[in-house]
């Protein structure tokens, strides 16, 4: 890795660490330099200020996301069954574990500021990327059978990026992760349980 590489690496692992632990409005630029062992320039060097260092942050949760998602489809590309189901209860484990993006998603469902802006940029990336994974598996759907023709493949895609983005919302305010889990998993062998016939 070169040096500069190895500097934005620093950079952003700092101030992961810290928009955690601390919040986005917490965290001072002077933190992350600080948490990082860098003058506060080099952070403005090689990012534009905090929001860019935040944006870095997320992108990379969301590139690991959709890295791992796509490992998934590639397995079992063509099974709809297996990887549609394996997709699905992957996806939610992957983005609960998304801890910086957790921490920032409430004010993106909330509308607010400047850090809703971010996460909905990086967030927009990958639901556009999921709806045409959606949009594809109903296709490979419809060619099988599975669906009738009155199953439209990007009012299919549309549909489920929107579902699936509002039960993040209770695996991120709930205090039983675990029940949570338990429960998106149960819902999800019983719905998928039509794929069968």
């Amino acid at each position: 890795m070169k040096d500069i590489e190895r500097v934005k690496a620093s950079i952003k692992a700092a101030a992961a660490e810290l928009f955690e632990h601390f919040g986005y409005d917490k965290t001072t630029l002077e933190d992350i330099a600080n948490r990082a062992n860098k003058a506060k320039t080099s952070v403005y060097y090689h990012f534009g200020g905090k929001l860019d260092v935040l944006s870095a942050n997320l992108e990379d949760e969301f590139d690991r996301i959709m890295d791992s998602l796509q490992k998934i489809r590639d397995e079992h590309r063509d099974e709809i069954l297996p990887q549609f189901t394996t997709y699905l209860k992957t996806r939610m484990e992957l983005i609960y574990q998304a801890r910086l993006y957790r921490r920032c998603a409430l004010d993106t469902f909330l509308g607010r500021g400047e850090v809703a802006e971010v996460v909905q940029k990086q967030r927009s990336r990958f639901d556009m990327w999921e709806a045409a994974y959606f949009t594809g598996i109903c296709n490979l759907a419809l060619e099988r059978g599975v669906f009738s023709p009155a199953v439209k493949p990007a009012t299919f895609g549309d549909m489920m990026t929107m579902l699936l983005k509002g039960l993040e919302f209770q695996f991120f305010v709930t205090d039983d992760p675990c029940a949570s889990k338990a429960t998106y998993d149960e819902v999800l062998e019983r719905l998928l349980s039509g794929f069968c016939k």
